[in-house]
């Protein structure tokens, strides 16, 4: 074997893993305490409609890590990845992440429009216990748990209960798997 072949190898293996690092995006955070202030770090986090807003720092490919706790509202993703960079939502490694529909409104609790954005491991539920409505509407306090109204959205592993409705998808380029969705619905007249 020549001596430039050893060369030519570790620079093609230097090359291809700062290709790799160029690749990987940014990483965000959001915490039930963030606020619309907060520079998205880990220390200083968003709210997390604030990051569904998609703030001018969060590009394709980039990853929205979601801090442990509940947080209690109804919330729009207006985010935009690309089919080949998605931006990812993700539960934090370790921690247990509740979004609660439970604000006095009869709202979808996760609503995504936008396109290519991965909804990934977390829950979507409503705590209010009436199940039961007096009109053929949802009843208060219960929507739905997600729509997912974009273009290439994607649910992986969620936890989805106690909504009115537990998922909804309006286009055959959204993918819904590896969820646990139950105890969905109401009473109505």
């Amino acid at each position: 074997m020549s001596r430039s072949r050893p060369r030519r190898l570790a620079l093609c293996l230097s090359l291809l893993f700062a290709l790799a690092v160029a690749a990987s995006g940014a990483e965000f955070y959001v915490a039930p305490n963030g606020s619309a202030s907060g520079s998205g770090s880990q220390a200083n986090p968003w709210d997390l409609q604030t990051a569904l807003d998609q703030p001018a720092s969060v590009n394709a490919g980039d990853t929205i890590w979601l801090l442990g706790g509940k947080y209690v509202g109804h919330y729009t993703s207006s985010l935009n990845g690309t089919s080949a960079n998605p931006i990812i939502v993700r539960q934090y490694a370790g921690e247990r992440t509740t979004l609660d529909g439970n604000d006095g409104t009869s709202n979808v609790t996760l609503l995504m429009n936008g396109s290519y954005a991965w909804f990934w491991g977390f829950e979507v539920m409503n705590s209010n216990p009436n199940r039961i409505s007096s009109n053929a509407g949802h009843p208060p306090n219960r929507g739905e748990g997600t729509s997912l109204l974009g273009v290439g959205t994607k649910l992986i592993n969620m936890i989805i209960h106690d909504t009115g409705q537990g998922t909804l998808t309006t286009s055959n380029t959204n993918e819904v798997y590896g969820n646990l969705v139950y105890y969905n619905g109401y009473s109505g007249t």
